[in-house]
Parts: structure tokens; sequence; C-alpha cells
């Protein structure tokens, strides 16, 4: 174990005729915590890989100067692992902190700044990530920076790691990152040739190739083109155009997107590739290969000129038909998918990165499945023209909820779906909020929003849609929420062979419109 200790401080009283012994005692204290601290840590169940922070920690001990040393130091070990024991029995993250690897504390730094906490910065400063354990976001984010600029391998494994978990886009829509900081990390991704065998065992992932492999799932288009990958299966990962837009956003160039596109700088360029390395590259399977720096400029430059039709093609989106079919679908799926999430990168995200963690249980968890149905291009299209229309985002998709669950009112599930599950105070006053022309618009979404459901599903028994929504949606399952991010566990016998091959139980991931992940699991 790599252990480093700031300051041991003994306080004892020897008296004078044991003064002589003060050089030996001292030696014996130097050893006991130089060779056995790590004998301690690994009886009370740490790896050589764990990382412990530990502000203070008191042991007191006895000394006989008559003992031998071994003799002195079995009572000193004893009470070594007894104290290790006390202080580990009870979390208090003010005094102690356990982490998994370096990765879990540098990933786990941007989500606290970002949920405006700072209560770990000491152990930071314990590790040498920041300077000092009494300071602010902004110098706390900026040491974070500095650190990983400085450890290029790391920063990539920190990066994968969070775009792999879905965080990056949550940490640019809620402004914790912007395309300034972006153009800061790219030279250091681009100009260092990494440990790819280190970089990969980081973060779990078996892979081989160098840093051009990242360029995977640069497209989704060709992804869906491709015989082997499906277009529902495209649309799992992140694609590099979200980040690129969003980006774009960050520097202020909301409304010019198009010509900023066309200019072409080299940072932007950079920023694109960026996006790209950032892409939920490990869920597509598929690997791009390029063999030097030249051809991955030109690579980007090929991208952006692409990217130019995929955003004139959703400059005013088309409402989409009630009796919409399957093959017309993968048509939408195939031609749109470059844009997704593209559209909500000018509406703000709904809830607020809150510090605390929420944990609810639910009766109608499956309400959540229908966020994968939102998801698709031609539905968010829909989606937000709605939102534009409404004085508050989420009202309208409280009512949309309750829409969708006629006979429930109260249940949390609403809340999550809704965005407000972060929030004290909301939007559910007793009068529907809604005017007429909303209310119209809204039940017309609704009743497509049950026909495609039971299209996808392929029910052809003889309940009525509202009947099947209402299985659908019926779920019991427990709902944890953390710092822009939804764990909804549902309980095993929900899995359903309808709802698996509809493609309606898959991740959603980040959430666009709600500003964090939900992941679903099954116990």
């Amino acid at each position: 174990m790599n252990i480093q200790i700031k300051e041991v401080l003994r306080r004892y009283h020897l008296s004078e005729t044991e003064s002589h012994q003060k050089a030996r005692l001292n030696l014996l204290t130097e050893q006991l915590f130089r060779e056995y601290i790590d004998l301690a840590l690994i009886s009370n169940g740490l790896s050589d890989k764990d990382i412990v922070c530990i502000r203070t920690w008191h042991v007191p001990i006895v000394f006989d100067p008559n003992k031998t040393d071994i003799e002195v130091f079995q009572s000193w070990l004893a009470k070594l692992d007894a104290t290790l024991k006390q202080l580990f029995a009870q979390p208090d993250p003010s005094n102690w902190i356990r982490y998994s690897s370096e990765i879990d504390v540098l990933t786990s730094i941007p989500i606290m700044l970002a949920s405006r906490q700072l209560d770990d910065v000491w152990a930071w400063q314990q590790m040498g990530i920041v300077r000092d354990d009494n300071m602010d976001f902004d110098s706390a984010k900026s040491d974070w920076l500095a650190y990983l600029e400085r450890n290029p391998t790391t920063l990539k494994a920190v990066f994968i790691a969070l775009a792999v978990d879905g965080r990056v886009k949550m940490l640019f829509q809620h402004q914790f990152l912007d395309f300034y900081d972006a153009v800061r990390l790219i030279d250091k991704i681009l100009e260092f040739k990494p440990d790819w065998s280190l970089l990969l065992s980081q973060v779990n992932i078996q892979c081989t190739g160098n840093w051009p492999t990242l360029l995977a799932q640069v497209s989704l288009n060709q992804l869906s083109q491709n015989n082997s990958i499906s277009g529902s299966q495209a649309l799992v990962g992140e694609t590099w155009l979200v980040f690129y837009s969003m980006l774009k956003s960050s520097s202020g160039h909301k409304n010019d997107a198009t010509k900023a596109i066309n200019t072409k700088p080299i940072d932007d360029i950079k920023c694109l590739v960026f996006s790209a390395l950032l892409s939920d590259w490990v869920k597509s399977g598929y690997r791009l290969e390029i063999t030097n720096n030249a051809k991955l400029i030109s690579f980007a430059v090929m991208r952006i000129e692409q990217v130019t039709t995929a955003l004139s093609r959703f400059t005013e989106p088309a409402p989409m038909s009630a009796n919409s079919n399957s093959s017309s679908h993968n048509e939408d799926l195939q031609s749109q998918d470059e844009a997704v999430d593209l559209l909500f990168t000018d509406i703000p995200i709904i809830s607020q990165l809150s510090p605390t963690n929420v944990l609810l249980l639910s009766e109608f968890a499956g309400l959540l499945y229908i966020i994968n149905l939102l998801k698709r291009p031609v539905w968010q299209a829909q989606l937000v023209a709605l939102l534009e229309h409404g004085d508050s985002p989420s009202v309208l998709l409280r009512a949309l909820a309750k829409r969708l669950l006629r006979s429930v009112s109260d249940d949390p599930v609403i809340d999550v779906f809704s965005g407000e599950i972060t929030q004290i105070q909301k939007d559910n006053k007793v009068s529907d909020p809604l005017n007429q022309k909303q209310i119209d618009a809204l039940d017309d979404f609704v009743q497509q929003l049950k026909q495609e459901i039971i299209h996808m599903l392929g029910d052809r028994t003889p309940r009525n849609e509202q009947q099947i929504l209402d299985w659908l949606c019926r779920r019991k399952a427990r709902i944890d929420y953390q710092p822009g991010w939804v764990n909804v566990t549902f309980e095993l016998d929900s899995i359903d062979t309808q709802v698996r091959a509809a493609g309606l139980d898959l991740n959603p991931d980040y959430v666009p419109w709600l500003g964090y992940v939900v992941k679903f699991y099954y116990e």
C-alpha cells in the first residue's frame, strides 16, 4: 500500500528515570506507523487499490520500557487494529473517506462540484488534487482540471468513465464544463500517447488499439446503416453531434450554429474531436481506425460538413402522424438519428442538481419506459413544441404524466417523469394551469403516444388503450436519486418479453429535457 502520513503528533510523559527511553519510544512509534498500518488496513477489509483519506486518527498506547520491542509491538498492534475498527464503524465524511481508485475520486469531484458540494475538499487536498482544503468552487474546478492536464493518461480514463456513465452531457448542460474547458483539455488528449493497457484497466474496459479507436460512433447514421447494428441499438449510444451542439451553446453560438460550424476554426475542430472521444463508444461495438493526427483532422472537417445537413433537417420539425407504422419509424431513425437531443439545446433543463440523495418507492414506475419513446427524434420534435408553448415545462410534463396515468395522482414516479424530483416546491396547483389550446394539444399528443405504444407492443388483445397503458405502467420499483443520476430498480418479475421486444426497457441514459441520467435495474 502507498501510505502517506502528513503529520504524527506524539503525546507522552516520561519520568526522569525513563528519559533515556525517549529515542527508543520515538523509533518504535515511527516503525509502527511506517510498517504496520497497511496490515491494520488490510485486516479491516481494505485492499491495496483502495484510497483512504483520514483527517485525524487517535491511537492511545501504553509503553512499558521493561518489555522487549516484540512484546511492545504486540500490544500496540492490537490497539492499532481496535482503533481503526472503531473509526470505520460509522461513516464520517468529515474525518475519513474511502475511494475504490484514483479514477473513482476524479470522476466524483465534478459531480460534487456541479451540485455545489465542497464537503470532501479536504480529502482532495490530501491527495494533491487541489491546493487547499478551504477553497471556492471555481478554484476547486480549476485545480481539478490542472491535475488532469498534468496526468494525460488519467485525463482520458476519467472522461471515458464519465462518458460511459452518461454523465459528460449532464456536466455540459449544467454548465459545469464549457467550451473553453474542452479546448483546454483536447490538446492533452490529442498530443499524448497513453499507456492503453493501463488506461483501459483503470476503467474496467476490455479493448485493444490506440487512441483513434475512441472515434467510435462519430455518426449514428453510419451505425444504423450497418447490417450488424439496428437503428434502435444505435440510439442507445451518445453521438458526437450532441456534444458539439452543446459546446456551441455554451460558447454563446446558440442562434448561429450553422454559420459557426461552417467557419471551422481549429479550436472548434478540436472540440468536435473531443466530442467524438467522449461519445458512448464502448456500447456501439464499432471501431474506426485512423492512424495519425492529419487524417483525424481531415475526418473531423468532413464530419463538420455533414452537421450542416443534419441541422437544416430539423429547423422546423414536422408533427408525427397518428397512424404511423414501424417501417416509417425505421426511416425516421435512420434519417434523423444524427440530431438526437439536438432540439433541446435551446430549452433550459428542468431539474437542478441536488446535493441530497432521494429514495422513493413507486407503484407505477413503468411510466418511465415511455421516456425511451420520447427520446426518439420525431417524438422529441413534438415534445419540444409542447414545452415551448408552456410557462413551466415541469407543469406540462406533470400534466402529461397524469394523463398517461389516469387513475393515479400522487405516485412519486410523476416527480421523476416531470423533473421535479429535486424540487421542494412543486408546480402542482389544484386547478389546471394550462389553457384550452395547450390542453387540446396535450390530449392529442397523449392519444398519439397511446397508439404508438400499442403498436410497439404488438398488442392484439381486446383490451382498450388505457388498460394496456395501465398494464405497462403498473410496475413496482425503488427509485434512488443521486446528484444527476436516477436508478430505477424494478422487481424481477417486471421483466416482460413484449416490453423487451419493443425496446421500452432499455436504459434511457441521459434525458436532455430533465437534465439527469436514468438507469433501469432488476432484482
